[in-house]
């Protein structure tokens, strides 16, 4: 498996991390990714995860299911599939209210088979994480006070 760091992967190394990654998918490798963004808060946390990302081998992807794409900027994303629309997925970061697609097929670029947290692999295919992904799903509309309670908890705490 080839382990592609990157640290700051959204600001400026992406431009020479994102084609290495794209190159090892094309050849059929996986590739872990470390995450780097809080967009996949809280189920993927910062410098602590990582996601084994396999090339796309069908289509059209399940709900729930994470994908690694590139936006027609040319930034690299990694989000979960929120819906699913005839021109490609509408994407949503679990700590996000808000959404972006329909991403063609066409810059799809892999998806997460399995999430590293503190070195133990969790299959995104099992039962366990698949039943915590419908949950959080259900949490969407009231994701935005439920942050913002979060955060006034943890300043409450003294916590960053």
């Amino acid at each position: 498996m080839d382990r592609i760091n990157a640290q700051g992967f959204s600001q400026g190394p992406a431009a020479e991390i994102g084609p290495r990654i794209e190159s090892a998918l094309a050849r059929g490798e996986t590739v872990t990714l470390q995450i780097s963004g809080d967009s996949m808060r809280p189920t993927l946390k910062p410098r602590r995860d990582a996601a084994v990302l396999e090339p796309l081998q069908t289509w059209p992807p399940r709900r729930g299911e994470i994908l690694f794409f590139r936006r027609a900027n040319g930034e690299y994303v990694l989000h979960r599939v929120l819906r699913l629309t005839p021109e490609g997925p509408i994407m949503n970061g679990d700590a996000q209210g808000w959404t972006e697609g329909p991403v063609p097929r066409a810059q799809v670029l892999a998806r997460a088979s399995g999430l590293l947290r503190n070195g133990r692999l969790l299959d995104t295919r099992q039962g366990a994480y698949r039943a915590y992904v419908a949950l959080w799903r259900l949490t969407r509309p009231v994701r935005k006070p439920m942050f913002a309670c979060w955060r006034a908890v943890k300043r409450l705490l003294g916590r960053r």
